[in-house]
């Protein structure tokens, strides 16, 4: 294998390796624009130059496949001097307009700026003024002026997507980002060219404008979506989620985030703007009670008197459906509660659906679960269609055709743990608030097995807590019941 210098640090490296590539992996951080790993290389920026010991001029590191024996200086006066040049190139025709830039705060060419350059612009004509404020497609807004040409975008569509939705337009410095002939960026991964775009050229339709960058707070999670389990991060601030993002293995040298990512690195658009179902209007924050046909709030002591008295009169007979909507943690804590507390073994899984037949080879499932697999794992079985029983105990969910099987039969009550009030069991008599994955730690597993943890963003709002943290109040009303059944006992035995 290659071994190289790069800043007096010996660093061995697989044949092929560009040294650019070699340096991120290693802690070694070179500016860049137009190079990304999920993307073949354009080298079209010069961002990313440096100096090689013994060659005559600089060279664009992004394309520099490493040689043994090879001495690279990545900090040097040339080098500094044309990082500027570049810099100073890239802002004749760019707006100064970072006050009102959605990018501002998360963008390349002001961290750049401020690192590597800091100079005032010499420039005094009149800049080339381009398509501002362009409708790209669904979820995209498209400045051209802000546009450094890097083509990042226009390879995404093309060699990830397998979708060429975006060109270049005219040469020189009119050249412009457009829709292909026909076309508008309307990919089910649309979302991605703002994520990899490094200034703000690209932005998000339904994250534009609602909250400057520095005020959000950002907790690694996992995407709840569908069973593929995509890293995540929450972006949030004030118990408020604005938008989630691809979560990338990103370290920062100098201070400025490195391109080098691991791991998933894009998220589909579906799932990325999913998160508005999970703090809508209709989160359950209170214990519910079927009062005439109407679900009504009540207290928690009010709950669990009353799981006392459905437990106390229906408890023969016990059955319960988990949904892969819950983490393993709470999966477990809750199975072992119903073998060990409730005497029951009558426990199943929600089915795969809903499935959605616009799934593809890139990372959306057809399935919507992202636990489905650790159920299974469990052991688990989907609900049979002839279940019967006195009380039905529902966490999360039930899928559409698991409601069908138990529609018909005659339940003397049923208990749910869920988050939604659009996901109560028709006939649902008591409802316990359910903290969701963004309020609460954990770990889902994936459609191949993949374990991947979650974090809390925020509190659980109101009296709403995890399945786990339930148990101990069905166990207390469990135990009144065992106690009062002993006592019959006891009783029936002296007559």
């Amino acid at each position: 294998m290659p071994v190289i210098t790069i800043d007096n640090k010996k660093i061995e490296v697989t044949a092929g390796t560009t040294v650019l590539k070699a340096a991120l992996e290693n802690g070694i951080y070179i500016p860049h624009y137009c190079w990304h790993p999920l993307l073949s290389i354009s080298g079209n920026c010069r961002m990313c130059v440096v100096e090689i010991e013994g060659r005559p001029k600089l060279e664009v590191s992004c394309n520099l496949v490493a040689a043994d024996g090879m001495v690279i200086k990545t900090d040097t006066p040339a080098v500094k001097k044309m990082r500027k040049s570049v810099l100073e190139f890239l802002l004749i025709n760019h707006p100064i307009d970072c006050p009102i830039c959605d990018q501002a705060g998360e963008c390349l060419l002001q961290d750049y700026h401020f690192k590597c350059s800091g100079q005032a612009s010499r420039f005094k004509e009149e800049k080339v003024h381009k398509s501002k404020v362009v409708d790209a497609g669904r979820h995209i807004k498209l400045d051209n002026e802000r546009c450094i040409l890097c083509t990042r975008c226009v390879r995404f569509c093309q060699e990830v997507v397998k979708e060429p939705e975006l060109t270049v337009a005219i040469r020189g410095d009119r050249s412009f980002i457009t829709t292909a002939p026909g076309k508008t960026l309307d990919n089910p991964y649309s979302l991605n060219t703002v994520d990899i775009c490094p200034v703000g050229a690209l932005t998000s339709k339904d994250f534009r404008f609602k909250k400057r960058v520095w005020f959000l707070k950002s907790t690694p999670s996992v995407c709840p979506h569908c069973s593929n389990g995509c890293p995540i991060w929450i972006d949030h601030a004030d118990e408020i989620m604005y938008r989630w993002r691809p979560r990338q293995e990103i370290e920062k040298v100098n201070g400025i985030a490195s391109s080098q990512l691991t791991g998933n690195t894009i998220l589909c658009d579906e799932g990325r703007l999913s998160y508005g179902e999970w703090q809508s209007d209709t989160k359950i924050s209170k214990p519910l009670m079927l009062e005439e046909g109407e679900h009504k709030e009540i207290s928690r002591a009010e709950a669990v008197l009353k799981l006392n008295k459905i437990l106390s009169k229906d408890m023969k007979e016990i059955i319960a459906v988990l949904s892969a909507q819950i983490s393993c943690e709470e999966a477990d804590a809750f199975v072992k509660f119903l073998r060990e507390k409730a005497g029951t073994d009558k426990i199943y899984r929600s089915g795969r659906a809903p499935l959605n037949p616009t799934s593809d080879d890139i990372i959306r499932k057809a399935d919507k679960n992202p636990n489905i697999s650790y159920l299974e794992k469990m052991g688990l079985r989907e609900l049979p269609a002839n279940i019967e029983g006195d009380v039905l105990f529902v966490t999360d969910s039930l899928s559409k055709d698991d409601i069908l099987k138990t529609a018909n039969l005659k339940w003397k009550s049923i208990v749910q743990i869920t988050h939604d009030k659009r996901l109560i069991v028709p006939g649902a008599e008591i409802i316990l608030p359910r903290a969701t994955f963004a309020e609460s730690e954990g770990t889902f597993v994936n459609f191949n097995g993949v374990k991947r943890k979650f974090s809390p963003a925020f509190k659980p709002a109101g009296e709403a807590r995890t399945i786990a943290g339930w148990i101990p109040f069905l166990e207390e009303g469990i135990t009144g019941v065992m106690s009062f059944l002993r006592k019959q006992e006891s009783s029936d035995r002296l007559i």
